[in-house]
């Protein structure tokens, strides 16, 4: 029989784990819970910088809807000042409507019979009506 085929007399050094006993085992679920704890860790401060970020974009979105409602009040109560402005306006137009109906000086010729034109034919027109 070949040499190396022997089994040698004295036992191999090998770097086996050692045996399982109950220290053994202890020790490694403390280092197995100890990188369990570190990942965790990790995880949770990752969670907190996201759910951070999430609320100032939320905060920046809620700043800028405030921002637009106070525009929109704004233009909302323009919108009223403005309908009350067209609404007197629109009062002053009947108003005039009625007492240009109601006048009887025959000296001005009725709305419908107004024509635009230059200054020229104005100023004519106007001396015409002056010497009657």
């Amino acid at each position: 029989m070949p040499k190396y085929l022997n089994p040698p007399d004295h036992p191999i050094k090998t770097s086996s784990p050692p045996p399982l006993n109950e220290e053994n085992n202890i020790s490694f679920d403390v280092i197995t819970l100890t990188a369990e704890n570190n990942n965790l860790k990790r995880m949770s401060s990752l969670l907190q910088q996201l759910m951070q970020e999430q609320t100032d974009s939320l905060a920046a979105k809620d700043n800028k809807l405030d921002d637009l409602n106070s525009k929109r009040h704004m233009v909302v109560a323009q919108n009223q000042e403005l309908k009350r402005a067209n609404d007197k306006l629109e009062a002053t137009i009947v108003e005039l409507r009625k007492q240009l109906s109601t006048d009887d000086d025959d000296d001005y010729p009725p709305l419908q019979q107004l024509k635009l034109c230059d200054a020229e034919q104005q100023t004519l027109l106007e001396t015409a009506n002056n010497t009657k």
